[in-house]
């Protein structure tokens, strides 16, 4: 499989993929890393992938647009929530889900 994947996913996407090896016999033939607007440049030059990972929503939403990805196949795979945690008795309190 040819892959394009995010800068920031590298460690976790290596290690996904020897575990999806190990599991299949599937092999990737390269997987690229790049910033997600740098990898959608590569897909409009004409650079194929199986499989685009972007961290960026509206990179992604440009991949569909441009036709780089079927929107019917598109997954949303992360959420990026920032969580805080303190000591007991700190005087902080559960502030909820905040858009």
């Amino acid at each position: 499989l040819q892959v394009f994947a995010a800068n920031s996913l590298s460690k976790a996407m290596d290690e996904a993929q020897e575990l999806y090896t190990q599991q299949t016999g599937v092999t990737f033939a390269d997987t690229q890393y790049k910033a997600s607007g740098e990898l959608n440049e590569m897909l409009s030059a004409g650079s194929y992938a199986d499989l685009l990972i972007s961290a960026s929503k509206g990179s992604m939403d440009t991949a569909v647009k441009e036709g780089y990805v079927d929107e019917g196949t598109r997954v949303a795979l992360f959420k990026n929530d920032l969580v805080m945690v303190s000591k007991e008795g700190s005087g902080l309190s559960d502030q909820g889900r905040h858009p």
